[in-house]
Order: structure tokens, then sequence, then C-alpha cells
């Protein structure tokens, strides 16, 4: 793979807000990249778009040959998922990836960065020179991001060298498909694979306890020996990682599940603080406390989700802060949706 960067050592120009901003890109190489910050802007005063991506790399920023690796696998995903197709062939705009090892403990700390620019029309050569590419991932991410789920199982299948996120996608797959029985034997032969693999667990024990739940004349009930089966497993994802917010959200889920709310209240409240906040997370405290007609403690949690929406202008935003204002209006109103 011959080396077209030239790769710049200095310090971190984007700083993320917090771990759980970063969104998690699952490459076609089977690789999987924290990308803490993904921006699209124009630049002043011409036509160009500026688009950077800010990672966390696991290995060294002096090891450029390293870094280039990544450097290709994470601009061919940007180049297939991400980039639209009107600017494929644009000669005027460019990306910026930048490395960082360790996040900011201020917003005053210079961190050590290793960071490169390219313009987006000589991505096409990029992706060309990308040999970590499973052409049978990228079908199957191509077929997910067509919602064809019955090709995206079989391009997934055909992969020789599986890693855990495929065993998720198929699992997710063949729900989406519902074949539960089919998802729940994927995610078990995966868990065989990769019995320390914390999402797979939890995508097991969320499975289990769901095949488990079901509707008797209007009121939820479950089976026993299903929601013990979940809770193993959730024991084991918490024992392969102890901070795992996903770990303890579902330990929530278990709980609410068998009536327990207290307990659920305790495991909500850890998964939030592990999250460092996460907004999704602080929406779902509040739906947990106006559930449980706590209408104080819910206006609170509503109010500080719809404050992180704040800035936010998107359609899925503005579609969620209706949903959450409608839900701090009963709550201030004592009212349960």
């Amino acid at each position: 793979m011959k080396q077209t960067f030239v790769l710049i050592l200095g310090f971190l120009l984007f700083l993320p807000a917090s771990l759980f901003s970063a969104q998690i890109w699952h490459t076609a190489s089977g690789k999987s990249y924290p990308i803490y910050l993904s921006l699209k802007a124009s630049q002043k005063g011409s036509q160009s778009t500026v688009y950077v991506l800010s990672y966390k790399t696991k290995k060294n920023i002096h090891d450029q040959f390293g870094l280039v690796l990544e450097y290709y696998d994470l601009l061919s995903h940007f180049y297939y998922f991400h980039l639209p197709e009107n600017l494929k062939n644009d000669k005027k705009s460019f990306v910026i990836v930048e490395a960082f090892k360790k996040l900011p403990k201020s917003k005053g700390e210079k961190v050590p960065a290793r960071q490169f620019r390219k313009k987006i029309s000589e991505l096409k050569k990029i992706v060309a020179a990308n040999d970590q590419i499973d052409a049978n991932r990228l079908k199957a991410f191509q077929a997910l991001n067509q919602k064809k789920w019955q090709e995206a199982i079989v391009s997934f299948k055909k992969i020789k060298t599986k890693v855990p996120h495929d065993y998720a996608q198929i699992a997710n797959s063949y729900l989406r498909l519902q074949k539960k029985d089919e998802a729940n034997k994927t995610l078990e032969a995966g868990v065989k694979q990769f019995p320390k693999d914390v999402t797979l667990l939890n995508n097991l024990a969320m499975t289990t306890l769901f095949e488990g739940t079901y509707n008797l004349e209007g009121k939820l009930e479950y089976d026993p020996q299903k929601m013990e089966e979940a809770k193993k497993i959730l024991i084991k994802a918490r024992e392969q990682n102890p901070k795992s917010w996903l770990t303890a959200s579902n330990m929530a889920t278990l709980e609410m599940t068998l009536q327990h709310p207290k307990e659920a209240e305790k495991f909500h409240l850890e998964a939030l603080k592990l999250s460092g906040n996460n907004p999704r997370l602080i929406y779902q405290v509040a739906t947990f406390y106006h559930g449980q007609k706590e209408f104080e403690k819910a206006k609170s949690y509503y109010e500080q989700a719809l404050s992180t929406l704040k800035e936010k202008r998107s359609p899925a935003a503005t579609k969620k802060r209706d949903e959450i204002q409608k839900r701090l209006k009963l709550a201030e109103e004592k009212k349960v949706p």
C-alpha cells in the first residue's frame, strides 16, 4: 500500500465533549474506531466543504505506517457511508483526519495528535488501494444501509474471519425479519467464539429477556427461567467490564421486568454516570421516574434532556425535542403517558 499522506504532528484541533460523544465506526476491514467528531462546515469565502474526523487510536502517534493503515480504513468507510455522492469528485473540498491517544482533562489542555489533510477528489484512489477491505463485509454493510436484511445475512455469513460485530449484525438482521430463534442461535455462536465480548453478551441477554416476556390479558408477564438466564449473562458481562454503561442499563431493564423499581433505579443512575451523562440515558431516567409517578425528578431529567438538544437543528433532534416537551408538560400536570 503506497503512503500518500503528509502526516503532521500537532495538537488536537477539535476537543470531544466526553467519551460518550463518540460514534463507533465498524469498518469493512473488521475493525472498530471511536470517532469523536465528524464535522461538516463551509469555509468562509469559498464553496469548499471541510470534513473533520477526530478519533482515538490505540497506536503510537509516532507510528506513521500504522496510522496510515487506519487512515485508509477510516477514509474508505467515510467514502462509502458518509460522503454525499455529489461531493465524491469535488476538487475544492477536503477532509482532515486526526488521531490522538487520550482525551483532554480540561479545555485548555494541549493533547498531542497526528493530523493530515486530503482532497475529497483523491479518496477514490485511497479506497481502491485499501487492501484491508473484506468484500463480503462491505456488501453486507451496504445491504444494511438499504434495509435488505436477508442480503446482509447472506453476505455476513460468507465472511471467513468473523469479528464480534458480524455476529451482532446478523442477529439484528434476523430480528428485523422477526426470526428470534435464529437471532438467538447467532448470538450464542458469537458468544461461544468470543466469550468475553461485552456487546455480544448484552445482546444475548436482551434477546433472552425479550423471549421470556409476553403480554397476558394486557399485563406484562415473564418466564422466571428466562429472566434468570438473562441475569447470568449480564453478570458475565459485568465481570468482563464493570464500567460498561450498556450492561448497567440492561440490568435496569431486567429489574423493571421483574418489577423491582428500586433496583432498576440504582442501575439507571449507574448507567447514566458511567456514560458521562449520555443524552439518551438522561431521557431514559426521566421516563423511568415519570412511570414511577416521581414527577419532580422526571421534570428535572426531562429539562436536562432538552438542554442537550438546545443547539441541535436536525429533523431528528426537532422531533425528539417535541416528544420530550410533551412528556415534560404531562409531568408538570402530574399525569403519566
